[in-house]
């Protein structure tokens, strides 16, 4: 999450908050395991796309075990740790991902995390808003809550 700084001082002060626009949404093919997916497409003000992939699966053990999968196929697995509610309760596994697609390509961000039977995908090339974004749809970590 983006910090504001004044020059002067280097103080830190309140995380930078970017505004999503929701830009299409749908159905997406489920993947291997799962019953159902959805995708919901943002951007930011500055034009950078949020990607958020909702797979449904039988049971929450099926659901780490597509979780699971996704972190197989990262390139780096930056973080893991657990999800929590709002209420400050564990709900899931967390992870924080990096996959390349190419040499030349840019990199793409992951966050991603089991709630019971559904896993929750944020994908964009930006780590800092897929933070900001995680905090404002779905607050309940530290890392990411809004302060």
């Amino acid at each position: 999450m983006a910090l504001a700084q004044t020059p002067a001082s280097g103080q830190r002060q309140q995380p930078v908050h970017h505004n999503f626009k929701l830009v299409a949404m749908g159905r997406a093919g489920p993947p291997k395991g799962a019953t159902e997916a959805s995708v919901h497409s943002y951007e930011s003000e500055d034009g950078t796309a949020v990607v958020q992939l909702r797979e449904w699966y039988k049971s929450a053990s099926d659901a780490r075990s597509g979780l699971d999968t996704l972190t197989k196929k990262a390139s780096r697995v930056t973080k893991q740790g657990t999800k929590k509610d709002e209420k400050g309760r564990i709900v899931g596994k967390r992870v924080e991902l990096i996959f390349s697609h190419g040499h030349k390509a840019s990199l793409e961000m992951v966050i991603a995390w089991t709630d019971g039977a559904t896993v929750v995908d944020l994908s964009s090339t930006s780590l800092p808003l897929l933070l900001d974004f995680e905090s404002q749809y779905y607050p309940g970590n530290p890392e990411t809550t809004r302060k």
